[in-house]
């Protein structure tokens, strides 16, 4: 009987480990959803000869986007940034029983390249590190690191166009991605990715301080390490933000997304976030922002289903040049 009851608390505890792991990773892959045009994003012009471009000077994830129009011979393709935050979630091992909840600290420093390369054609960089570390689960705490390359194209658009109503500030993207996650402290790596995105979005002018935005996106992963994680992703996400001032706007943001697992036995998922943001521009360079944000995962695989509630805030320092 001792044996039994050795035997079952080893097992419960190995698969409560493996649980904490694909926690960590499904989190880390959660706080950059909303990675469609990091840093910057430009869209086609109003069809009357003035030329623009869509900054998204916003988080992922947690804080959503922020999209401030620019002409584009005033196009800046270098963009830092850094975050500080603070936030609550109220299960923090994505369990789908036995919910804990806890507080975390996540900093970042963001790098992004978006250069005019030709006509409506931009390119697209990125590197991003990023660390979690949580009050009491700190088994939890790792390190995020990942680097996009792609490019980025405006379709045409000229007044009177049979398509325009689709065409009009339409950007479509291309992005190869390599995301890693280690134990904190740059420890030891157990989690990393290739993988190729495919996706367009439209911006839409409501009116003035009004901006929606609707995008699809697909991603293949073609190598993953462990090979379980390996997935393919479709997406639908939308947006709408409101500037109120020249300083205070916010932000609603859905994304809706398919998960076909290839490696783990016919794992399927669907996932979908909705987040409310809001962003005081303090200065030109520094911006406070506060986020609310639930997650919901329904999968074939009943272990693999839960929700996720989280609200924090922070500060973000960024320059363009």
């Amino acid at each position: 009987m001792k044996h039994f009851v050795l035997g079952t608390l080893v097992a419960w505890m190995s698969a409560l480990a493996v649980h904490a792991q694909d926690s960590r990773i499904d989190t880390g892959r959660n706080a950059t959803s909303f990675d469609f045009g990091e840093a910057k994003q430009p869209v086609s012009g109003d069809g009357g000869g003035k030329s623009s471009s869509l900054s998204l000077d916003g988080d992922s994830g947690e804080f959503g986007e922020q999209a401030i129009l620019y002409r584009r011979s005033n196009w800046e393709p270098w963009s830092i940034r850094a975050d500080f935050g603070g936030f609550y979630t109220d299960n923090v091992a994505l369990s789908n029983s036995n919910e804990i909840d806890d507080t975390y600290f996540r900093a970042g420093l963001d790098l992004g390249y978006t250069p005019h390369l030709k006509g409506n054609l931009f390119g697209d960089i990125g590197l991003r590190y990023h660390n979690f570390s949580y009050d009491e689960t700190d088994a939890l705490d790792f390190d995020l690191l990942q680097v996009d390359a792609g490019v980025l194209y405006i379709l045409p658009y000229t007044a009177g166009d049979r398509w325009g109503w689709a065409k009009r500030d339409t950007t479509l993207f291309s992005r190869y991605q390599y995301q890693q996650m280690t134990e904190s402290g740059f420890g030891e790596r157990f989690y990393e990715e290739h993988s190729l995105s495919l996706g367009a979005q439209r911006s839409l002018q409501i009116r003035r301080g009004h901006q929606a935005y609707v995008g699809l996106v697909s991603q293949f992963a073609f190598d993953s390490d462990p090979s379980v994680t390996k997935r393919n992703e479709y997406a639908f996400y939308a947006g709408y933000q409101i500037k109120w001032t020249s300083q205070l706007s916010t932000s609603l943001q859905y994304r809706g997304a398919y998960y076909d697992y290839q490696e783990s036995g016919g794992r399927n998922d669907w996932n979908n976030i909705f987040s409310l943001s809001a962003a005081y521009k303090v200065t030109d360079w520094a911006i406070l922002k506060a986020s609310l944000s639930l997650t919901e995962n329904q999968s074939n695989r009943g272990q693999f289903d839960y929700s996720n509630f989280s609200a924090g805030g922070g500060l973000s320092l960024q320059v363009s040049f």
